[in-house]
């Protein structure tokens, strides 16, 4: 009894007990907050190989856009089929979106591979957050939480200064094609550790009049700053759509 306590005292998130769920969690936290700013440093290189200047802004905007609404959503999603199994269905998402934008033979394209790449994302951010609450026992979840924290926050404001690095060596593909063993890594850790809170999928219930307001505010505050600089009648209009959304 007394060697149990003592265990448990010891035993922190990377303990042998907790390791699978820890590296699942940080890994595919780590690289949804990469994605989010990393292109900034590879626009100009992205630019001169597809062309189409003028849909450049989308390819930051598209992955935050879509990623935030996905994050809306995903309460009722993990609720109806539980935190497994949205794990493996939005990790196998994000990496088939992430293969699609490194791929992408055109600016178009990879701008609706990276709001694919959003969606995935977004969503499996809110099933890391939803595993250390299930995952861990109360006394690792302050730790957890950090570890999340100081993943999210590193990769977030770093990813500019990664991708920089990255294309001394290579093009900008390369940003997406790295992340794919990675997220691969992510979901074989996490595919039969993460907690599975439901046998069988629910119907997914959700307030879509709401999450269609927030989605609407979301998308017209993005383009609003997105465009500033570069079409400002769009920018405009995007400012006079969000406030009257926000309004609503």
């Amino acid at each position: 009894m007394a060697a149990d306590t003592e265990r448990e005292a010891t035993d922190g998130i990377w303990s042998p007990a907790y390791l699978p769920v820890t590296l699942a969690n940080l890994t595919i936290v780590a690289i949804a907050a990469f994605d989010g700013l990393a292109l900034v440093a590879a626009l100009p290189a992205i630019a001169e190989d597809l062309g189409s200047v003028a849909l450049l802004p989308w390819v930051i905007t598209a992955f935050l856009a879509t990623s935030a609404v996905a994050g809306i959503t995903a309460g009722p999603v993990i609720d109806a089929i539980g935190v497994r199994r949205t794990f493996r269905i939005t990790g196998l998402w994000f990496l088939f979106a992430s293969a699609a934008a490194a791929a992408a033979p055109t600016m178009p394209l990879l701008v609706v591979a990276r709001g694919l790449q959003g969606i995935g994302g977004g969503l499996v951010i809110s099933v890391a957050l939803a595993a250390v609450g299930l995952a861990y026992p109360n006394r690792l979840r302050p730790r957890a939480f950090a570890a999340n924290s100081m993943v999210w926050g590193v990769m977030g404001f770093g990813g500019p200064v990664i991708t920089a690095g990255l294309l001394t060596v290579a093009g900008w593909r390369m940003i997406f094609v790295v992340q794919l063993p990675i997220t691969a890594v992510a979901l074989a850790a996490g595919w039969r550790t993460l907690p599975s809170t439901r046998e069988r999928p629910a119907r997914i219930v959700m307030d879509g009049r709401g999450i269609a307001m927030i989605a609407a505010l979301v998308v017209t505050s993005l383009l609003a700053v997105s465009q500033i600089g570069v079409e400002w009648w769009l920018s405009g209009l995007g400012a006079a759509a969000a406030i009257g959304f926000g309004a609503a």
